[in-house]
């Protein structure tokens, strides 16, 4: 049997790491868009984009539909950060959003707290996310 990357990273179109916030610490989001204006958890975060549920689905919201983020990650990173970004994938309750304006500093502040997580998550989380059960 190969490497888990090799056999795993060829069918993950993703750049980077997605880490999965800790249910005690969860990372908030207040999402504004047109015609919405959101306050929601995120499922995960990379360094290019963010997945979220929402319970309730939004109505009216369209794949590349321009959004205005304001991250706010928790210990022990304890900052909020404004971002700019477009809804690039919408299934059911599920929404993607991927970034494309933001600081450099909020850059750094993502890459400190996903590495945090990347350092903390348990392995199976990490394997389901990559076999894209979660």
């Amino acid at each position: 049997m190969g490497d888990i990357n090799q056999m795993f990273w060829s069918k993950n179109r993703r750049k980077y790491f997605r880490a999965v916030p800790e249910k005690k610490h969860p990372v908030l989001l207040d999402i504004n868009g047109e015609n919405f204006i959101e306050m929601l958890t995120a499922v995960s975060l990379s360094q290019e984009g963010v997945g979220i549920r929402v319970p309730h689905g939004f109505k009216g919201c369209e794949i590349n539909n321009e959004v205005e983020l304001v991250l706010s990650l928790p210990y022990p990173i304890n900052q909020s950060i404004l971002i700019f970004g477009k809804i690039k994938y919408i299934n059911s309750l599920k929404f993607g959003i991927s970034f494309n304006k933001m600081s450099s500093e909020s850059k750094k502040i993502i890459r400190e707290y996903i590495q945090y997580r990347i350092k903390d998550e348990p392995f199976y989380i990490r394997l389901l996310y990559l076999l894209r059960i979660i």
